[in-house]
């Protein structure tokens, strides 16, 4: 009976001594590994990709918008007055999902991520109430004015 018997597998040697059995990696014959999300697809394309959704995310607000941010669960300034034209962005500033939805008008925004932006111009004068629709606690209201 021989003292060593010596297996081959890709990526691994084993080695039998002496009733021992030894496990090495053997480095030249490792297949290398790609993480799951990176598979089939180049980092480069995801970096890219990122990069544009950044980009998205920031775009510039129109000269006449008036900015509503939401944070700590609230719409800062809860209420606003503008005149009719006038565009209003609202930013979600939470770690958390909200909605803008307007109960007198067919206005709905999709749910905003952090940092995420919704904007609508108002063009007909009136006192449009709105709420996030996933926190209804949330409230505010554009006057628009003529």
């Amino acid at each position: 009976m021989r003292s060593s018997i010596a297996w081959w597998r890709v990526g691994t040697a084993a080695v039998l001594v002496g009733g021992v059995l030894l496990i090495g990696a053997v480095a030249a014959t490792a297949a290398p590994r790609t993480s799951p999300i990176a598979a089939g697809r180049p980092a480069a394309v995801h970096v890219a990709t990122r990069a544009h959704k950044k980009q998205k995310n920031k775009q510039k607000q129109p000269a006449n918008a008036t900015a509503v941010t939401i944070s700590n669960f609230k719409f800062g300034p809860a209420a606003i007055t503008v005149k009719a034209g006038a565009t209003v962005v609202w930013t979600n500033k939470d770690a958390i999902g909200h909605s803008i939805n307007f109960s007198t008008v067919n206005i709905d925004s999709k749910t905003l991520s952090n940092g995420g932006r919704f904007s609508h111009t108002f063009t007909t004068p009136g006192t449009y109430p709105y709420i996030c629709a996933i926190h209804p606690f949330m409230h505010g209201t554009v006057v628009v004015t003529a």
